[in-house]
């Protein structure tokens, strides 16, 4: 009956170990592949060298995904590189228009240049689209604050404020 039953077990073992060790290595490629660890490197803000080289993997690995190209042009937001990101966010915004996070960074890019109308343009999309997105609300104000437009301003400012005021009056304090 002992020999019976170990031979059993035996058998068992030898059938279920390559599955195993199959099922490990798949994890292994996946976390070792140039996407994984790309999006490891960028989570745990490590920019180095190679970092556009993983973006691109990460890009030809998934083509046609919104969400990897709205990273890669986050990213170069990041690191100052405005004029490569907006034609990136407007990409996005022709397959996705009501894409909040595109048209906050899109209004971003505006805003920077003195490009008021369009930075509003942006925003106020944003608004529409996401309601509950406290940057664009308090993007808006400070786009319309610029045009010294403070009705308009203190509307949304108000807006922000009731959506997040902690948030609303810590960029207010970093921004005087």
């Amino acid at each position: 009956m002992r020999i019976a039953a170990l031979a059993a077990l035996v058998c068992l073992l030898f059938a279920v170990v390559p599955v195993v060790v199959l099922e490990q290595q798949r994890g292994l490629e996946v976390t070792l592949s140039e996407p994984m660890r790309s999006v490891e490197n960028l989570s745990r803000g490590r920019l180095y060298g190679a970092a556009f080289r993983d973006l691109g993997a990460l890009r030809g690995s998934l083509p046609d995904s919104q969400a990897v190209a709205h990273l890669i042009a986050d990213v170069h937001t990041l690191l100052g590189q405005d004029q490569l990101a907006r034609p990136v966010y407007v990409r996005i915004l022709e397959s996705e228009p009501e894409n909040a996070g595109a048209l906050v960074n899109l209004g971003n890019y505006h805003f920077h240049r003195r490009e008021y109308i369009k930075a509003i343009e942006s925003y106020r999309a944003a608004v529409d689209a996401d309601p509950e997105r406290v940057a664009a609300a308090y993007n808006l104000s400070q786009a319309y604050r610029s045009l010294l437009e403070f009705g308009d301003a203190d509307t949304y400012l108000e807006q922000a404020r009731r959506l997040d005021a902690d948030r609303v009056n810590e960029w207010i304090l970093r921004n005087d």
